[in-house]
């Protein structure tokens, strides 16, 4: 999936997503403990698009990129991407 750039900020960078191709990847069908596992082909149960996972609402949903370190004691750190969707009510102090 591509993203196109909509908006520059001071702590976030907003992209919209671009829902017009799929993008699948491999599902393994094991856990992993140790963060390791090789051969992965031995252990593929199909395939997984992962924004069809992450966006529920295209027409309300949106991405961005975090800058800076203020979000750090919510694991939000640096350079991470956010799936935000205005169709979804905040509540505070809670992270999903």
């Amino acid at each position: 999936m591509r993203l196109v750039r909509i908006s520059t900020g001071s702590k976030l960078d907003f992209y919209r997503p671009d829902f017009s191709t799929d993008v699948e990847l491999p599902l393994i069908s094991v856990g992993i403990s140790d963060g390791s596992l090789s051969p992965t082909e031995d252990f593929e149960e199909g395939t997984f698009d992962l924004t069809k996972a992450l966006v529920k609402n295209p027409a309300t949903t949106f991405y961005a990129r975090f800058k800076g370190a203020s979000m750090t004691d919510a694991d939000i750190f640096d350079g991470d991407f956010l799936v935000i969707d205005k169709a979804v009510e905040s509540e505070d102090g809670l992270l999903s």
